[in-house]
C-alpha cells in the first residue's frame, strides 16, 4: 500500500512525492460504508522520472613549487530537491582520468597527472543516482604546462575586527626556470579594507623565490607601502600577480 485519503465528495486525491524514479502499476482500492460495498479500480501505469541534471567542468592550478591542475566538476539539477549524489567520471578523450563522488555541495573535484608540455581535451560524465538522471558536460582544453610561477601566502589564513591590521608574508615561486618582474595587486576587497605591499613589484630570478610583506588593514590608516593595482611598466617582461582576499 502507497498510502490513504479520505473521500471528498465521492472523490480522493492522493499525492506522493516519496517514489523513487521507475514504472509503477497503481491500483486505488475503496473499502466500502454503511451503505456501499467495496471495490477495486482496474490498474493504471504511473512513469517517475529522474530529476534532470547539468554537468559544469571547470579547471585550475594550485599554487606552490609543484603546481598541479584541478577539475571540479558541478552536478546542478536546476531545483530545490535533494543534492545529487553518485560519482563524476572525468575523460581526456576515450581515456578515463579518473573518477570522484560527489560532495554534499554537489561538486566532484580530481587532480590528474597531466603531463608538462602536452594538452587535453577533458569532459566529465555524472553517473545520476535513485533521484538524478545522468549527464556529460561541455569539454574544455587543458594544459600540462605549469603556470610561470607560484604564489603562497604565510599564514594562509588571518581573522581581524575593524580597525585592526595584520601582516602576512607573500612569496612567489619560479616555476620552470621561469623569470622576470612580477607586480602584486589586491581584488575583490571589501569596504574599508585596504592592503599594503611592501614592495609592489618584484624580481623572481629563474628557479629561485622572493617574498615580500603584505598588511592587510581594516579601517585603519597605514603609512608606507604601496596599495591598489599597479600599472604594467613600458619597458621589460613583466607579469601579474593577484591577491583575492575574501
Amino acid at each position: 500500500m502507497v498510502g490513504t485519503s479520505a473521500l471528498s465528495g465521492g472523490k480522493a486525491t492522493y499525492t506522493d512525492s516519496t517514489l523513487l524514479a521507475g514504472n509503477y502499476s497503481i491500483t486505488a482500492q475503496y473499502l466500502g460504508d454503511t451503505n456501499d460495498s467495496a471495490s477495486v479500480s482496474t490498474a493504471t501505469s504511473e512513469t517517475v522520472n529522474t530529476i534532470p541534471t547539468t554537468t559544469v567542468l571547470t579547471s585550475g592550478i594550485t599554487t606552490g613549487a609543484n603546481p598541479q591542475v584541478i577539475l571540479v566538476a558541478a552536478v546542478l539539477d536546476n531545483g530545490p530537491g535533494p543534492v545529487p549524489t553518485g560519482t563524476v567520471t572525468f575523460y581526456n578523450g576515450n581515456t578515463v582520468l579518473g573518477s570522484a563522488t560527489v560532495d554534499s555541495t554537489g561538486a566532484a573535484t580530481i587532480t590528474p597527472n597531466f603531463a608538462l608540455g602536452a594538452n587535453y581535451s577533458v569532459d566529465a560524465v555524472y553517473s545520476g543516482d535513485a533521484e538524478h538522471g545522468s549527464s556529460t558536460s561541455s569539454a574544455i582544453s587543458v594544459s600540462g604546462t605549469p603556470v610561470d610561477f607560484g604564489v603562497t601566502v604565510t599564514p594562509a589564513t588571518v581573522t581581524m575586527a575593524s580597525s585592526q591590521n595584520a601582516t602576512v608574508t607573500v612569496t612567489l615561486i619560479s616555476n620552470a626556470n621561469f623569470s622576470g618582474t612580477i607586480g602584486l595587486g589586491c581584488s575583490s576587497l571589501p569596504v574599508a579594507v585596504n592592503c599594503h605591499f611592501a614592495s609592489i613589484t618584484l624580481n623572481l630570478p629563474a628557479g629561485g623565490s622572493v617574498s615580500t610583506q603584505l598588511t592587510i588593514d581594516t579601517n585603519n590608516p597605514l603609512g608606507g607601502g604601496s596599495s591598489a593595482m599597479n600599472r604594467r611598466p613600458g619597458d621589460g617582461r613583466f607579469s601579474m600577480a593577484g591577491l583575492f582576499l575574501p
